[in-house]
């Protein structure tokens, strides 16, 4: 029609999306008309979306990650004569150019569906909406394309898990993904009870992040939806960009995606100057106070070694000649009792007739000696890995199309924009370089980081040299064989796990000892005399006599755990990053700089973080004496990892099972699919039995890829023995041959090391082994272990949390409440590990509140946190003036196969907080603080109760205290003072996180 009879009325903001019967023309004529509104959905962008062309024409010109495609016009497509065209049995030929089968043919109407595929060697599949329990047929006798029209030809991706992934974006800094069955394989349609189609929210990588806000940016659709089709060596392509889209079905979806929307719309009224009254009551408030919980930044690997000592003159030794000791003591570096340790290594090495025989292989014997005698000075590193922008993403050549072809100015992005290092696609064939692979954002909910990463960084040149603080790891330690039994009845060591039993053994004059015992003596003494950093030396007493002397203690020797120089660029780039996006304009002047109060527990990685992060955020320094250590509120637990430990021997015995029946019992739990679905998994036995034995052989093949130079300069002054040695440990520790079972609890070290010597060590492997297999196969066992073990199951995750988090969640109610009365400092940060900020998770989203929330496991990056933001609105009721918004991080993106150099690692990528809860009353946060106070009490007081007991209550417990006490627990029965079997006893000696 006319424009001069469009009768619309006029508004600030539109939402207009082109359906079956939309008057589109009429949408562009009126956009035209009234260029001061503003579009959701830009109209005129909403034609090229019509024709799949221009679609890829758009993502080319922009540099978004694309399949190969040919054009085959027969339409006049923008004056171009008709293509020429030659088929052939297993290969097209278009305007020239080659493509081969398989390739998928689709219209190029965007709103015509009959899309099909052509295989190699014959036959096609037709995909078409479902019909049923149908998305596609396969016809074996059909091989030939159709030459009735104009159609585009897309080289065919076989994408992981044969999955499809949907993504769903709202603004720049949202995208929700989910994926399905494709429609590709059998062509039949998995649906849920409820006869929905099954789909599973996921999580996005940083680079397929950064291609979805490329895509809202070219095409100016704010709400958007496209498909990613990812591949197992973890390329991607952007595909079918269809506009306006919606997720159905998922709440969390529809709150989130309305915020955001109003959040823009009421920015672009105020852009343009037009000013509304509901926007100045809606939005009429003050900041009052901000507090936050953050876990630590990254950290070497953690490492311990055991060793049981039950000779008496060493005994006396350890206990300065005291024998009436019960309670475990902890030496940490510098004490000097650690040096009395050393020479009770020592001794039990002297005490072994072949301490030296050469199957240990460790080269280093003399060297641990004449370190401690002064004799030789520790090896200090002047190696500096500094932190780089990712390195270029290998560009695929450009996609030949038929030219000219003239696009749209308003399609095409700032060069800056389109040359942004995201691209990572080439020809399947031709796969080549590094891929991107990092664990990203909440499953589902996905946030691009709007923080430009390059200005984060330095580059190699801009770095000086600096010399490190502590002489690192330099043991010869070299690989011990799998633990055997040679006269294992008189000694034993245990090395490399998060949690070991440890057995009853001593050592006598002319007894044989395994060269995996010595290996660990050895290894412990390297460890002493060097002064590892995080070193600590925990003695715990575990038998008495008669008279009540201690006659066995367990000797455990750990160290690891500190930041690396990316932890410590990580939690500088953090505090800036939080003073931009947790306060808006004008609020950060209404927190004061000496109103800031940083707590942390006692570890050092979590002090140094707490310290880099707050002169970061302040801009200016911070003493870590301001540091207020709180170990009883961020380090202790009311016994939680007793509970802890019962969900953990269920994963066990559930990831060893081998009865297909009880296998089938716990497939459909959460996250269970992201590991049978890996495709290094084999497809006749995709269980997680399965997918554990599929990883125990790539660590054997990795540890066959070691190099074998001792002159290879690995992160921190680390042995190429060294490295061998904690890996075959690790192997060791993980598989016990003798029961074919698989120890779960030592997955998430798995995934710990391989992220570590991805980012660090890439000099220590052969060429030919390739780690992204390993990488996300553990990440994805990992992701499940590390959250399972709070709870399977809601009730067991509630019980682990309120004995996690309850008191941290009172102080935060208690802080929220002092600033609303104008006392106390107005912004608190807690640091500290990762078992605590996965408590309060937990804890908020079993509460009563409705909490935007997680449906898969998700294990929190380094740096995570929840922020709890509280304003007052003036205007509202008096019982309602005092609200809270409470935000959540995943923390740091690492971005562990974007980089090229080695010993280069890119933390630029911080992802974005989301709101997870709007309006949060301050007199509701009470309530939900009191009642978990409750269950933890009831919890504390009744350790062998189910979960099915903690119903709460109202009212704090008699026996338990709050975060300004020591929490009570429960009187444990007296220790028999009898030398006992502790073949069945298990050592619970590990720090958190």
């Amino acid at each position: 029609r006319r424009s001069s009879d469009l009768k619309w009325p006029t508004v600030d903001v539109m939402i207009a999306f082109f359906s079956s019967g939309f008057p589109l023309e009429k949408a562009v004529q009126y956009a035209d008309l009234h260029p001061h509104i503003f579009f959701i959905t830009e109209p005129r962008n909403q034609r090229v979306l019509l024709d799949r062309r221009d679609v890829y024409n758009a993502l080319r010109l922009n540099n978004v990650p694309h399949p190969k495609v040919l054009f085959c016009n027969r339409d006049g497509y923008r004056g171009l004569p008709h293509s020429t065209f030659e088929q052939f049995p297993d290969y097209l030929i278009i305007d020239g150019q080659r493509i081969d089968k398989p390739f998928v043919e689709k219209p190029v109407s965007s709103e015509d569906h009959k899309v099909q595929v052509y295989y190699k060697g014959g036959g096609m599949k037709q995909l078409f909406r479902k019909v049923g329990n149908k998305s596609s047929d396969y016809h074996e006798d059909m091989s030939d394309v159709r030459t009735d029209g104009s159609y585009i030809y897309e080289q065919f991706i076989e994408t992981e898990g044969k999955r499809d992934i949907k993504c769903y974006t709202v603004g720049p800094e949202y995208v929700f993904a989910e994926t399905r069955k494709a429609p590709t394989g059998d062509g039949i349609v998995l649906r849920r009870e409820d006869g929905k189609e099954m789909r599973v929210p996921i999580t996005l990588r940083g680079a397929e992040l950064m291609a979805a806000r490329k895509v809202i940016k070219v095409f100016r659709q704010i709400v958007c939806g496209f498909d990613i089709l990812r591949q197992a060596d973890g390329n991607f392509f952007v595909c079918d960009v269809n506009g306006w889209s919606f997720v159905k079905n998922v709440p969390e979806y529809v709150d989130r995606a309305t915020l955001i929307m109003r959040d823009i719309f009421v920015e672009e009224v105020r852009k343009r100057g037009l000013h509304r009254e509901f926007r100045n009551k809606t939005m009429t408030r003050n900041l009052l106070g901000v507090v936050g919980v953050m876990r630590h930044a990254d950290r070497t690997p953690k490492q311990k070694v055991k060793i049981v000592v039950n000779i008496e003159p060493l005994l006396l030794a350890v206990f300065d000649g005291e024998r009436k000791v019960t309670e475990e003591i902890v030496f940490k570096s510098g004490h000097q009792k650690l040096d009395a340790i050393y020479d009770v290594v020592c001794a039990l090495l002297s005490s072994t007739p072949n301490s030296n025989c050469s199957d240990t292989n460790f080269d280093d014997d003399n060297e641990a000696n004449r370190l401690v005698k002064g004799t030789i000075t520790p090896v200090v590193s002047a190696t500096y890995h500094p932190l780089v922008a990712p390195a270029a993403f290998p560009v695929s050549p450009a996609v030949q199309l038929p030219s000219p072809v003239v696009q749209p100015p308003l399609l095409l992005l700032s060069t800056s924009e389109r040359t942004a290092k995201v691209e990572v696609p080439s020809p399947p064939s031709s796969f080549q370089g590094q891929q991107q692979a990092s664990p990203n954002n909440l499953l589902g909910h996905n946030f691009v980081s709007s923080a430009p990463p390059a200005a984060e960084v330095q580059t190699p040149h801009m770095m000086e040299a600096m010399v490190l603080p502590v002489a690192s790891m330099g043991s010869g330690i070299l690989d011990s064989d799998p633990l055997s039994n040679t006269n294992a009845d008189h000694f034993h060591s245990i090395s490399g796990g998060v949690s070991s039993s440890a057995v009853n053994f001593s050592v006598r004059t002319g007894d044989n000892v395994n060269k995996s015992v010595l290996t660990s003596l050895k290894l412990m003494r390297d460890v002493l005399a060097r002064h590892h950093e995080g070193l600590k030396v925990q003695v715990k007493p575990r038998a008495w006599d008669d008279e009540g002397n201690c006659i066995e203690a367990l000797l455990v020797c750990k160290w690891g755990g500190w930041l690396t120089e990316a932890g410590h660029k990580q939690s500088q780039m953090m505090g800036r990053h939080f003073l931009r996006r947790i306060f808006g304009v004008n609020e950060l002047s209404r927190i004061q700089k000496s109103q800031y109060v940083a707590q942390t527990n006692n570890e050092r990685r979590v002090i140094h973080t707490a310290v880099e992060f707050s002169a970061a955020m302040l801009g200016e320094q911070f003493d870590e004496k301001r540091c207020i250590v709180n170990e009883n509120l961020l380090g202790k637990t009311l016994g939680a990892k007793e509970h802890m430990a019962a969900t953990a021997d269920k994963i066990k015995q559930m990831f060893n099972a081998k009865d297909p029946a009880e296998i089938e019992s716990y497939m459909n739990l959460p996250g269970i699919s992201n590991i049978v679905n890996s495709p290094v998994v084999p497809d006749d036995c995709r269980t997680p039995r399965g997918a554990m034995q599929a990883m125990r052989e790539l660590i054997e093949a990795l540890c066959q890829s070691f190099s074998h130079s001792s002159m290879v300069k690995l992160y921190r002054d680390e042995s190429m023995a060294l490295l061998r040695q904690r890996w075959t440990n690790l192997l060791n520790a993980f598989y016990q041959k003798k029961t074919d079972t698989f120890d779960t609890t030592k997955i998430p070290d798995i995934f710990d090391y391989v992220s570590y010597d991805v980012c660090y060590n890439q000099r220590a492997f052969s060429n030919q082994f390739d780690m992204y297999p390993l990488f996300t196969l553990a990440e994805a066992l990992s992701t499940f272990i590390s959250d399972g073990e709070f709870g399977l199951t809601p009730s067991e995750k509630r019980v682990s949390a309120t004995l996690f988090a309850t008191p941290l969640l009172e102080k935060i109610t208690e802080d929220l409440r002092a600033i609303a009365k104008r006392q106390g400092p107005t912004m608190r940060m807690y640091f500290t590990s990762e078992s605590h900020v996965t408590g309060l998770k937990n804890l908020l989203y079993n509460s009563s509140e409705h909490f935007l929330r997680m449906e898969e496991p998700m294990e929190l990056h380094f740096l995570s946190h929840f922020v709890f933001k509280l304003y007052r609105y003036p205007e509202a009721e008096p019982d309602k003036q005092y609200q809270i918004e409470v935000h959540f991080s995943l923390g740091m993106d690492k971005n562990m196969f974007g980089i090229v150099q080695e010993h280069h690692v890119d933390y630029a990528s911080v992802t974005p907080m989301i709101r997870i809860h709007n309006n949060l009353d301050l007199e509701k946060l009470q309530q939900i603080a009191t009642h978990f106070a409750s269950e933890a009490n009831t919890a504390a007081s009744t350790p062998s109760a189910s979960p099915q007991d903690f119903g709460g209550g109202d009212v704090l417990g008699d026996n338990y205290k709050s975060f300004t006490g020591t929490p009570v627990m429960p009187t444990p029965e007296k220790k028999d003072k009898k030398k006992k079997d502790k073949k069945n006893k298990k050592d619970s000696d590990d720090d958190d996180d």
